[in-house]
């Protein structure tokens, strides 16, 4: 909204270019104003304001660093190529389990099975790349998803019993590579390859021989505790030599305590390898602590020894401060004055050593009754 005073300044809309060219060398020609279509010339439109410039602000980054015009993949390729899953064709899943049936017995044994179901299956799929672990997944998937009927597992198992899968020497003896390390390392940042002499191997085989001779008949409750064994690059060696070792012991293996036991032999034997200490049976156990009602018990009796002891030094003459203060702990509750002390002590003796008895005879039948809990039914 314009005022008089304001729109004096302004050209009028029929005045010559000339007026225009008289402005300050410093300003340019003033913009056209439309007059208000009002019949009062006392008010007039406002000048348009020139459109304003936008500043470039922040945008959203693209979606990729490829040209304009090229579409970008979603993902990165691989440095060795596409990543694609692998895929589980019906032949493959067969020989899982063959290879699971082969190591398992027909699915009945199921003790350190993977390292010879992977052998298994690395004889009857060579071009396969897969690990124990995925291979035991596999071997579940196809149970729970049903991916090969009842009737091809029975004839699997059956193809199994009859004719056995028969694994290459090389293949055989991959999960026994790994072994014990000349010098061995502290921690477990070496992963360098791992060698075993024929010597070690020698000393780590009669070390299971003898564990087994000595714990395997031994009764559970009577072998001795074993202490963890710190994991590293040479006490993992030592357990790959032992799982090859054990696979002949497992194939006698009567039931499962069996199999616990020899486990337990195979424990033995790591620790002996390792230079793991542990208690024997032979060592000297702690006693096993008394129930407080016999501690209770045998206190009453070393209290009633000492203040017999303590009388029988009175009537022997002796009157020390320290005689004096037992004595009439044994006096008190008695109704005797000092004066009858001498004539009455052998009858204060009687009565502790009558007590005395009386108390050890209660720890007795205490303990004849835990002994023998059924005597007073014969």
């Amino acid at each position: 909204m314009l005022t008089r005073r304001r729109a004096a300044r302004l050209p009028s809309p029929g005045s010559s270019p000339s007026s225009a060219s008289q402005l300050p060398p410093g300003r340019g020609p003033a913009p056209a104003v439309a007059v208000a279509s009002s019949s009062s010339d006392e008010y007039y439109s406002p000048p348009t304001s020139p459109t304003p410039v936008r500043r470039p602000g922040r945008r959203r980054p693209p979606s990729s660093l490829a040209p304009s015009g090229q579409p970008a993949s979603n993902r990165a390729p691989a440095p060795g190529g596409v990543v694609q899953r692998m895929k589980w064709t019906r032949p493959m899943n067969e020989n899982v389990m063959r290879a699971n049936y082969g190591a398992t017995g027909g699915g009945t044994n199921l003790t350190a099975y993977r390292a010879r179901m992977l052998s298994l299956f690395r004889a009857l799929e060579p071009d396969v790349d897969v690990s124990a672990q995925r291979l035991s997944d596999q071997v579940r998937v196809i149970q729970r998803n049903h991916r090969l009927d009842d009737a091809t597992l029975d004839r699997l198992r059956s193809e199994v019993q009859t004719s056995p899968v028969v694994v290459t020497p090389s293949i055989a003896e991959a999960p026994a590579a790994s072994a014990l390390p000349a010098n061995p390392a502290d921690g477990g940042d070496d992963d360098g390859a791992i060698t075993v002499s024929n010597q070690c191997s020698d000393h780590i085989r009669s070390t299971l021989e003898q564990a087994v001779l000595e714990y395997r008949s031994t009764p559970r409750d009577q072998r001795p505790r074993l202490p963890r064994l710190p994991m590293h690059n040479r006490n993992k060696a030592l357990m790959g030599v032992l799982d090859s070792l054990l696979s002949s012991y497992f194939g006698n293996s009567e039931d499962l305590g069996d199999t616990h036991s020899l486990l337990y032999c195979a424990a033995v034997a790591a620790c002996r390898v390792a230079g793991v200490t542990f208690r024997d049976n032979t060592a000297a156990r702690p006693k096993q602590a008394a129930p407080a009602w016999q501690c209770r018990i045998e206190k009453r009796v070393a209290e009633a020894r000492t203040l017999i002891a303590k009388l029988v030094a009175f009537r022997g003459g002796n009157t020390r401060p320290r005689v004096m203060r037992f004595v009439k702990r044994a006096f008190a509750g008695t109704n005797i004055s000092p004066s009858e002390y001498t004539a009455r002590v052998t009858e204060r003796i009687d009565f502790f050593k009558q007590k005395a008895e009386d108390n050890r005879a209660a720890i007795d039948s205490s303990i004849s009754e835990q002994l023998n809990p059924m005597r007073f039914y014969q």
